[in-house]
């Protein structure tokens, strides 16, 4: 079994915590990545470490058997208008979420643009300049959340900026999420 040791895909900042938890740190970052994967200035986030978690308090609401959360929806809409305004395209940003209930809403939301949006699992393999992270959950973190080789994907798409949105109290329920956190 061979590991591809060398990643050219994300920001150094962005590759960091998932290198180290998913890779046993044998991961590492080709040269250049710094500038060639440097995000534009926006309020979301240090453009030398274009990785942030915003706190969300809104509470989860099931339908179908399935989690969305409004207040996260209306965080990520404002996240997408500000990246926007910050000089990407709509294009250039994807919402990835573990729930299905969450997809509905969000493209529901943001059906008048080109922003893409899917679930953690439907993302595997691609990429894109900005990846947007919504969690959904606020009272009790579930499978979804604590599997890590969706963990590994939501945490390895992003090329130049990730931006998770969650409820802290509630991540903190995992040591995986705790480490991020911290």
């Amino acid at each position: 079994c061979y590991l591809l040791d060398t990643q050219y895909r994300m920001h150094p900042s962005i590759s960091s915590h998932p290198a180290k938890e998913f890779y046993a740190n044998r991961l590492c970052d080709a040269p250049g990545l710094s500038t060639s994967r440097k995000p534009h200035a926006c309020s979301l986030w240090d453009v030398d470490r274009p990785i942030t978690f915003v706190e969300v308090a809104g509470e989860e609401q099931t339908a179908h058997f399935t989690f969305f959360n409004s207040a996260e929806v209306a965080a990520i809409v404002g996240a997408v208008r500000t990246l926007v305004a910050a000089g990407y395209k709509e294009e250039q940003v994807t919402v990835i979420t573990f729930y299905s209930g969450q997809v509905q809403a969000l493209r529901s939301a943001l059906s008048n643009t080109a922003t893409l949006v899917g679930t953690v699992d439907s993302f595997q393999g691609q990429e894109n300049a900005v990846v947007l992270l919504s969690c959904v959950r606020s009272l009790k973190i579930s499978k979804f959340l604590r599997d890590y080789r969706r963990l590994c994907v939501a945490f390895t798409r992003a090329q130049c900026g990730l931006v998770v949105f969650g409820n802290s109290a509630c991540l903190r329920q995992n040591e995986w999420w705790g480490r991020w956190l911290d």
